[in-house]
């Protein structure tokens, strides 16, 4: 490639530093992608592997022998061998993930394949409110739906709570319900599958967050070593812009997802209760709650 032959011919004359060789050296690469032969990634792929390629630039200049062949030909060879580790380590981390994934999920399955928990709750619906029950929980039960079993109230925050509980709690609320702990286990373990996808998006967007922020920041550097007003750095530009935007994006959608907290929905499929019996008690908390 002419311009390649030009741009090492003044780096081996010492008309320019070996900076300038490498900005100039990337920028063909980004204005030549299909002699590269890079033309087939998505933009933003392209985008991303120009950028990991850049640091290395320097050090290949260093050890072109023109003797050996045309620098074209030596940059094209180098190319071609930094693709093949790139995508290599692309899809090897992408296959990880989803193995991890995939894993995780049969192993929720498999242990509530054979059937949902069943448990049979106090036959007198009221449990006796000793002291070891917090007043504010017996009000709870108390002022909730007479039809709905205590240890079903009990188990509905339990299982709303279920993020910050341990194993302390199920011995718990084993004495305060008298549901078997093997079944309150069963319960968490089922609500841990119909969290699964949520958590799955969650985890999807965390990554993908972190990677526009790693990459925004590295191009934000780059920015500050590259020749301005060259295309390379036009470049670098919009691929910080672009990666800035993408975080911000999934910056908001982390917000949305509340994997914390199990919806009603989530909670009906456990303790065979309808979605307005639940409503209507997490009204009752929260009247506790405002007036406390």
């Amino acid at each position: 490639m002419k311009v390649l032959d030009e741009v090492i011919h003044q780096y081996l004359e010492a008309h320019i530093t070996l900076k300038e060789t490498a900005d100039k050296t990337i920028e063909a690469v980004f204005l030549n992608p299909s002699y590269f032969r890079i033309d087939k990634m998505t933009e933003d792929d392209r985008s991303d592997f120009i950028i990991y390629i850049y640091p290395k630039i320097q050090g290949i200049i260093k050890t072109y022998n023109p003797k050996i062949s045309s620098f074209g030909t030596y940059l094209t060879s180098f190319v071609s061998s930094m693709l093949r580790s790139w995508l290599k380590m692309n899809y090897k981390k992408q296959a990880q993930v989803k193995a991890i994934e995939d894993y995780a999920f049969s192993e929720f399955a498999i242990n509530v394949a054979d059937s949902e928990p069943e448990y049979e709750v106090e036959k007198s619906r009221s449990l006796k409110l000793d002291s070891e029950i917090p007043a504010t929980l017996k009000r709870y039960l108390r002022s909730g739906l007479k039809r709905i079993p205590d240890s079903t109230k009990i188990m509905l925050l339990a299982l709303k709570s279920e993020y910050f509980l341990n194993s302390s709690h199920i011995e718990k609320l084993q004495r305060m319900t008298g549901i078997p702990e093997e079944k309150i286990l069963d319960m968490f373990l089922l609500l841990q599958v119909h969290l699964y996808k949520k958590k799955r998006t969650y985890d999807h967007h965390k990554e993908l967050q972190n990677k526009s922020y790693i990459m925004k920041k590295r191009s934000n550097l780059l920015l500050d070593s590259a020749e301005e007003n060259s295309c390379f750095f036009e470049q670098l530009k919009k691929t910080k812009e672009y990666h800035d935007s993408l975080w911000k994006k999934h910056t908001e959608s982390l917000k949305k997802l509340k994997i914390c907290i199990p919806s009603n929905t989530e909670i009906t499929k456990i303790l065979d209760i309808t979605t307005d019996q639940i409503r209507r008690l997490q009204k009752h908390i929260k009247d506790i709650v405002e007036s406390m």
